[in-house]
C-alpha cells in the first residue's frame, strides 16, 4: 500500500477530534477553567488524547480572538531546556492564552519561573501525566469503545483489521496513539510480506 493511501497516516489521525468518554463536554471544561481562574491542567495517561484536546482548546481561544501560544518542552539536557524555554517565554508572555504540552518535562524549579513569567496571561492550560501543578479541569480516559469509534472513522471496513479492537486496546495498555501507529505499520507492510506476517507485527503490542 502506498503511504498516502494508508488510512492511519499522521495527517488523518490529526484530523480526529477529541471524544469525551464521560458525561462532561467541551463547554464543561471551559466552565471549570473559568472557576479555576484560568489556570488548569488536562491530566491523563500517554496516548489518551491530552495533546489533541489541548490543540482544540488553542483553536477555540483563537476563534474567540485571543492571542494563543502553544509550547511543548523538548526532552533534552536541563541547560538546553532552560535556554529554549527562555526564548519561547519571550513570545508566550505576549499571548493571552498559553498552552503547555508535556509539562512534566519542566523541572520544579524551572516551573516556578515559568509560572511567574506567565502570571499576566489570561489562560494557562497544561497537559500532564499527573495532577498537581494546576487544578485538574479534565482527566482524559480511553476505552475499547473509544478505540472502536476512532477505527470506524478512519477505516469504515473494520473487517480489514485481523484483531478485535478490544484485543488491540489491551495489547497497548489503553494507549490509543500507539495502537493507531501499530495499525499504520500493519497497512504499510510490503506486498512481499504475507498477511500472517503483518498480523504478527500488529500483535507485537507496544512499540
Amino acid at each position: 500500500m502506498r503511504a498516502k493511501d494508508n488510512p492511519f497516516t499522521v495527517t488523518k489521525m490529526h484530523s480526529l477530534k477529541y471524544r469525551f468518554v464521560d458525561s462532561s463536554g467541551f463547554q464543561s471544561l471551559l466552565e471549570r477553567l473559568e472557576l479555576a481562574s484560568g489556570r488548569g491542567a488536562i491530566v491523563g495517561d500517554e496516548g489518551s488524547g491530552k495533546s489533541t484536546l489541548l490543540a482544540e482548546l488553542a483553536c477555540h481561544f483563537r476563534s474567540q480572538g485571543l492571542s494563543t501560544y502553544s509550547l511543548r518542552p523538548t526532552d533534552c539536557s536541563l541547560f538546553t531546556r532552560y535556554v529554549k524555554l527562555w526564548k519561547h517565554l519571550g513570545s508566550a508572555t505576549r499571548a493571552q492564552c498559553v498552552l503547555i504540552d508535556s509539562s512534566e518535562r519542566i523541572d520544579p524549579l524551572l516551573w516556578q519561573f515559568v509560572r511567574w513569567r506567565l502570571r499576566n496571561c489570561r489562560y494557562i492550560v497544561i497537559a500532564a501525566h499527573n495532577a498537581g501543578r494546576y487544578q485538574t479541569v479534565h482527566k482524559t480516559e480511553t476505552s475499547p469503545e473509544l478505540l472502536s469509534d476512532l477505527l470506524a472513522e478512519l477505516l469504515p471496513e473494520l473487517t480489514a483489521i485481523p484483531v478485535e479492537p478490544t484485543k488491540l486496546f489491551e495489547l497497548h495498555g489503553g494507549n490509543i496513539r500507539t495502537a493507531l501507529r501499530q495499525l499504520y505499520d500493519y497497512f504499510s507492510g510490503s506486498d512481499k510480506i504475507t498477511t500472517n506476517q503483518r498480523t504478527a507485527v500488529l500483535l507485537g503490542g507496544r512499540r
